[in-house]
């Protein structure tokens, strides 16, 4: 219905376009008003939030039953996104670091040995969250080493 909603009020002119990925919505229009804008910022907004609550709901279901304890780490942790991984981990107080380390590192042959199973063949969308955090738990770590072996952290361990 938002989808509808969302197509419906924009009334797309020749040149404009709408387009759905599963990294998101992106949205080409000439400029009408900036009442018209907002509409559709919040209906594409409502579409997107719609989506992002399907995509949380499969992706845990679609997991092997020892991997959907992780789901709530998948959905705060796994993105695609380099940058915005390393601004989360950047971001991150230690005890959440320590914390995803914990919770995914003993998992990490089983994650490792459970994406080899595909072999050549495309990983589901699950699986490439799963791939996401536990790159991210890696990343984490040596987030955390960097840090712990930083000059700043050394003098000041030094100092004590």
């Amino acid at each position: 219905m938002v989808c509808h909603d969302l197509l419906e009020h924009i009334d797309l002119q020749a040149d404009e376009s709408v387009h759905f990925a599963h990294s998101g919505l992106s949205i080409y229009l000439h400029y009408r008003s900036a009442d018209f804008l907002q509409r559709i910022v919040d209906l594409g907004s409502k579409l997107l939030n719609l989506i992002r609550a399907n995509n949380r709901s499969s992706d845990s279901n679609e997991l092997p039953e020892g991997f959907r304890s992780l789901s709530a780490l998948m959905h705060k942790w796994a993105t695609s996104d380099d940058g915005a991984r390393e601004a989360l981990i950047e971001a991150a107080d230690r005890p959440d670091l320590l914390d995803l380390i914990a919770t995914v590192s003993p998992q990490m042959a089983a994650i490792n040995a459970h994406l080899d199973s595909f072999g050549d063949q495309p990983l589901d969308s699950s699986e490439i969250k799963l791939a996401q955090l536990a790159e991210a738990a890696d990343e984490a770590r040596r987030h955390l080493e960097r840090d712990d072996t930083s000059p700043r952290k050394t003098r000041r361990a030094r100092s004590m």
